[in-house]
């Protein structure tokens, strides 16, 4: 067990590559939401960190969905990648310094807003902060 006085102890802060400065710590948050939105190849944004600390770990995306294919785009310190998610499928990412993450479907055949894509955003994610 430890004591109020391990809290702010200098440790490797992610991506670093070195030890905190005196009073920070490292957090851990960890996010789960579903997701359900039409196949119309509209993206939308489900993540934004707007003025959240840095944020970087692991973030997960799965296609539950039987038919549609799901577009992501991850925004973060290394620039902007877009991944494809076939249906019954998922993906995990690396991230650092996280900005946004945006999502779009699309059916089997094209643009279909009669079906919905369905699946879940997990992430795993830490911060450095002051206390």
């Amino acid at each position: 067990m430890s004591n109020s006085s391990d809290c702010c102890k200098p440790i490797a802060c992610i991506g670093s590559g070195s030890s905190l400065a005196a009073n920070t710590t490292l957090l851990k948050t960890n996010l789960c939401q579903p997701l359900q939105q039409p196949c119309d190849e509209q993206a939308r944004t489900i993540f934004f960190s707007g003025a959240n600390p840095n944020l970087s770990g692991v973030i997960t995306i799965n296609n539950t969905s039987t038919d549609c294919i799901m577009t992501v785009e991850v925004t973060d310190g290394n620039g902007s990648a877009t991944y494809t998610i076939e249906a019954q499928s998922s993906i995990a990412v690396g991230v650092l310094t996280l900005n946004a993450i945006t999502l779009s479907c699309t059916g089997p055949a094209g643009p279909d807003p009669d079906m919905s894509c369905t699946g879940s955003f997990e992430a795993n994610l830490n911060y450095c902060a002051k206390c």
